[in-house]
């Protein structure tokens, strides 16, 4: 995060959520997109380049966080620039073998590639995908068929222990070694989708880590996505009781 206005506010925002670990690049502006929202509440992204989270540069600090990880996501987007890419590549290199590491592929404007795309999820051990990034898959990688097939198919090839499908307003699919779980959508009223992928994964995580069955966390990273559409913005407080369920096991 850079010294300017937007990078003040961004730690500011980090700080209040207690998310201590943030890095300085100096010389460049701090991140920012712009969104829009269609009818339904659905975004389409346009990024500022270059950014700050364009040079990221490994550090000791990163590297003891890395070794005491419990889960690490990556994207594809933060891949875009090679620096970052590197940092993130030695960064999972200190990541215990123990350690979630779940790939977002998070496909945004030309900053991907099938190269990079294959070259993430052979890091990874569970993948986030949405069902338009899985149509950009299925031909790379010469998947066919519909509903599980074609996940289950990305499990094979890449030796995954899960994914997670989002479908928008269709639902839901998790898929964890040999089993899955299927889920409608909840019922809310959207007022924009953006974060609520996030949201998603970041509660069926939590809620697995602590010992909850596979259909119980899918059934809460569900609610807490679907709240996540019912307000405005990325990181809306999620609701004590949300938050509570997530580590009840």
């Amino acid at each position: 995060i850079e010294d300017d206005a937007w990078g003040r506010r961004a730690v500011r925002v980090l700080e209040e959520k207690k998310i201590p670990y943030l890095l300085q690049t100096p010389g460049f502006p701090a991140g920012s997109v712009r969104i829009s929202l269609d009818a339904e509440g659905t975004a389409q992204y346009r990024f500022a380049e270059p950014a700050a989270w364009d040079f990221l540069q490994i550090t000791d600090r990163m590297r003891e966080l890395a070794a005491r990880a419990l889960v690490v996501s990556f994207g594809s987007l933060a891949q875009r620039h090679r620096c970052s890419r590197d940092t993130i590549r030695e960064f999972l290199h200190f990541v215990p073998q123990s350690a979630w590491k779940i790939f977002d592929v998070n496909l945004r404007q030309n900053y991907y590639s099938k190269a990079l795309i294959e070259e993430s999820l052979g890091l990874a051990d569970w993948l986030k995908i949405n069902e338009e990034e899985l149509a950009v898959l299925q031909p790379w990688f010469g998947i066919s068929g519909t509903e599980a097939e074609p996940l289950r198919r990305l499990e094979e090839l890449f030796s995954l222990q899960g994914i997670i499908y989002t479908r928008g307003s269709e639902g839901s699919i998790v898929l964890e070694g040999d089993r899955l779980s299927c889920r409608p959508a909840s019922r809310v009223k959207v007022v924009d989708t953006v974060g609520a992928g996030d949201a998603f994964t970041a509660a069926f995580i939590a809620a697995r880590l602590h010992g909850m069955p596979l259909e119980k966390a899918h059934e809460l990273s569900a609610e807490v996505a679907a709240y996540v559409c019912s307000c405005a913005g990325a990181m809306p407080e999620i609701p004590g009781e949300l938050k509570h369920r997530m580590v009840s096991g």
